[in-house]
């Protein structure tokens, strides 16, 4: 009984803590969003970023921290965040929507020729990402367990049940399969944004090399290899190259 007791009180003190700090990262928020609206932008970014930096993972916020450096006129930082916040919030159309009017005003969007398969491709990607496929596996698998129970529990519907249990199966174990090639896919190669006004691509991982072309603020790439400070890198309509690893933001 004093076990139960203590344990009682130790939950009750983590709940309280715990609300505490929700409690304060709201108010963050809510002043930040308050600076925002008064157009106190730096101060109203600074709030936010305090906000990431306290391990507070949100679509929200990486939002609210795009439209904020799009207001400081920091399109590629800009770009950054509203890839974030999709990553989180794939099928929100508000933040599709700033994110292709702030690529339309810097000339240069990251995308591929409207009719080519690329985009087609590119375009599902930036829905069914990592996390939805996550959501959707596990999905699968609550229907296959509930089947697995219902075919184990009542047997007159074995029968009828064998085609649809198998099938969920078959379709639990493809998209596990899928979510763990790409979650190491995207370890390996992740995908990041040029928030530098210009960056020199070179040919070769030396600073002797040929520049190759220029990358411009918002550019979207693809690491495809890395050595040492050195990354090769490739867009979405295939241009690819070698710059410094600091010279471009992870999304």
């Amino acid at each position: 009984m004093k076990k139960l007791f203590i344990i009682s009180i130790a939950i009750l003190i983590v709940f309280s803590h715990f609300q505490g700090y929700c409690d304060e990262v709201s108010d963050l928020f809510n002043r930040a969003n308050k600076l925002y609206a008064e157009k106190n932008y730096l101060k109203a970014l600074d709030l936010y970023l305090e906000i990431i930096e306290r391990g507070i993972i949100n679509p929200d916020v990486y939002y609210n921290i795009g439209n904020t450096y799009f207001k400081l006129g920091k399109k590629g930082l800009a770009i950054l965040y509203y890839e974030k916040a999709l990553k989180l919030s794939p099928f929100d159309r508000e933040i599709r929507d700033n994110l292709k009017y702030v690529e339309k005003t810097l000339g240069n969007p990251s995308t591929l020729p409207s009719r080519s398969l690329g985009k087609f491709l590119e375009s599902l990607g930036s829905y069914f990402n990592l996390r939805i496929l996550s959501y959707v596996e596990l999905g699968f698998y609550a229907l296959f367990m509930a089947l697995f129970l219902i075919y184990t529990f009542i047997r007159h519907m074995r029968f009828s049940l064998k085609p649809y249990l198998f099938t969920s199966l078959i379709i639990f174990i493809l998209l596990l399969s899928g979510v763990i090639y790409l979650d190491r896919y995207s370890l390996k190669h992740p995908r990041g944004v040029i928030v530098q006004p210009k960056v020199e691509v070179l040919e070769a991982p030396i600073s002797t090399s040929e520049p190759a072309f220029l990358f411009t603020e918002g550019t979207k790439i693809k690491v495809l290899e890395i050595r040492g400070d050195w990354v090769l890198v490739v867009t979405p309509d295939g241009k690819q190259g070698w710059i410094m690893a600091n010279q471009f933001e992870e999304i």
